[in-house]
């Protein structure tokens, strides 16, 4: 992996202006994003046992006309800036305005609602680059009516390219059932790529670990911490999943059918396996923090020791160089032959002897 460098010249963060919805009625298509596109994009799948048809940009009368048509149909849009033309989209297939207000606030928690007659859910996708501190989130907005699943990005992804392979085999299972299976597929997507996060997080704190505790190495707190801050958001962003499924098999629609709740169980099981690897996730950068300003503090004190000991061999050197440094006059040493000579030795004899002790008590 990429060793990761500290930034030690100051960054401007540029700070998002929010958009504000004080004051404005319930339900006002209010986009509070920002432009990830350039354009809105609308593209339609739909299968059927038989046939399998890609449409491109459809128009709102082909998309009226699709839910009368037997099979399923995928509608992925692209892009929510343009809230006029998604509205009247929407408004076709019979989705209300608060449902539109939830999709274009793009900053909420992930959440199910479920409608008489759709049910809408909200979740996140996450990228994260091991090579910097660099951390993305985008909504992902699913909703499924009578025969329609629509799935509403803030920008183009192929997040979706293996499901689109799984509905093109004619032999797979998808093919054969209903919308309500397509819905829980494109959750599943989802969920699937949270694993792939956890493994880029854990990999990028065993390499931390790693530097500190068997390379010696030195660590920016900086860096730490701006991925403590990223698994923070993400954590955020995990927890609410529990409640999307829960809601989604325990409502009262005949929009889910009971073959697909041991597929949401499964679904369930996933969620579980992503929040325990996430609740380690966060136990790690915890300790890593903890093990980095343990071992910094610990490298301080072996500076100190050796610092003190040296300080302390000093000590006597510099009594037997001040006193034979005193300016008597009726001092017997002075007159000696080999004075200068004994007290180099006794100087070296007393280095000795603090050293010896030193080691025999294990502070050397």
């Amino acid at each position: 992996m990429t060793e990761i460098k500290a930034q030690n010249q100051k960054t401007k963060i540029k700070k998002k202006k929010k958009v504000s919805k004080r004051g404005l009625a319930p339900g006002s298509p209010i986009f509070t994003g920002s432009k990830k596109s350039d354009q809105v994009r609308f593209d339609l799948l739909a299968y059927n046992k038989s046939e399998v048809k890609h449409i491109k940009e459809p128009d709102l009368n082909f998309i009226k006309n699709a839910r009368s048509l037997e099979g399923v149909n995928w509608l992925v849009i692209s892009g929510l800036h343009e809230t006029k033309k998604l509205e009247k989209i929407l408004a076709s297939l019979g989705i209300s305005n608060l449902t539109l207000e939830d999709i274009l606030n793009v900053n909420q928690r992930p959440k199910t609602d479920p409608f008489p007659n759709y049910i809408f859910s909200t979740m996140r996708v996450f990228s994260v680059d091991s090579s910097s501190t660099h951390f993305e989130s985008d909504q992902v907005s699913c909703l499924l009516v009578e025969n329609f699943v629509i799935t509403i990005l803030e920008k183009e992804t192929d997040i979706f390219l293996p499901l689109v392979t799984r509905i093109n085999n004619p032999a797979g299972r998808i093919r054969n059932l209903g919308p309500d299976y397509l819905y829980y597929a494109v959750l599943d997507i989802l969920l699937d790529s949270y694993f792939n996060i956890n493994d880029t997080l854990e990999e990028i704190f065993e390499d931390y670990e790693e530097k500190i505790i068997l390379e010696s190495k030195d660590i920016s707190v900086a860096n730490i911490h701006a991925y403590r801050k990223m698994l923070l958001r993400y954590l955020h962003a995990v927890r609410p999943i529990k409640d999307v499924i829960q809601k989604i098999s325990k409502s009262e629609t005949s929009l889910i059918t009971e073959s697909i709740h041991p597929y949401l169980n499964d679904l369930a099981d996933h969620y579980q396996l992503i929040a325990d690897s996430a609740e380690s996730l966060r136990e790690m950068s915890s300790g890593l923090m903890d093990t980095h300003l343990s071992l910094a503090s610990n490298k301080m004190n072996e500076v100190m020791k050796v610092l003190t000991i040296i300080a302390t061999i000093f000590i006597p050197l510099s009594f037997f160089a001040g006193l034979y440094g005193m300016n008597f006059e009726n001092m017997p040493e002075l007159k000696w032959e080999y004075g200068y000579f004994i007290l180099l030795g006794l100087m070296f004899i007393a280095t000795a002897l603090m050293l010896w002790y030193f080691r025999k008590k294990d502070w050397l």
